[in-house]
């Protein structure tokens, strides 16, 4: 499909505030894979003025893939892809483990948490943290956190981060790629393979 794919959403997209609270979720086994041009756990994409809360367990057990012909696929743990609407920016607030137990593919942009982000605001409490424990690869840009990040303001407190990165032209624990943006670390930030 060149559309958007997610374990619970296709694509949110809003100009006014919209608030979802996750609480202890499992996007299991009952489809074989979540597939299209931008793709996600959660969600294919978030557009504008989403703000994501996760306060509880998450938990991917779904391949997730993302190709198109026409470039510019994004594959996430969470998220496809994040980006801004009219000068308003998706939120998404970790206050728990992400977990992701499942391959995350794509012909453009892989992440943890989302393949590409871009005009968007992260923030993780202490003891949050994301633990991607299965083959996350693409082509192009693949990162623990987002492969591909532009004017993206991070706050980490506390944060864990494991990646296990196969493959990416540009490929890093947090980014494989970051551009005009933030990362805040308040306190102690451990990166690792896993």
């Amino acid at each position: 499909s060149e559309g958007y794919a997610g374990g619970l959403f296709g694509q949110m997209k809003n100009s006014d505030e919209t608030a979802l609270t996750i609480g202890d979720i499992t996007v299991s086994n009952s489809i074989t894979s979540i597939s299209g041009k931008y793709a996600g756990g959660l969600a294919g994409g978030i557009c504008g003025n989403v703000v994501i809360k996760l306060n509880q367990s998450y938990l991917c057990e779904i391949p997730v893939n993302a190709a198109s012909a026409s470039g510019d696929a994004c594959a996430g743990g969470l998220v496809g892809e994040l980006t801004a609407l009219d000068n308003a920016k998706p939120v998404i607030q970790i206050d728990s483990l992400l977990e992701v137990k499942n391959d995350i593919t794509s012909t453009d942009y892989a992440g943890g948490l989302a393949g590409r982000m871009e005009n968007c605001v992260i923030s993780a409490d202490t003891g949050a943290g994301i633990r991607q424990s299965t083959a996350l690869e693409a082509s192009g840009y693949a990162g623990g956190l987002a492969g591909y990040m532009k004017k993206v303001t991070c706050t980490f407190a506390d944060f864990s981060l494991m990646a296990n990165i196969s493959k990416g032209n540009y490929a890093g624990a947090l980014c494989g790629y970051a551009e005009d943006t933030d990362i805040t670390v308040t306190q102690e930030m451990v990166s690792q393979d896993s």
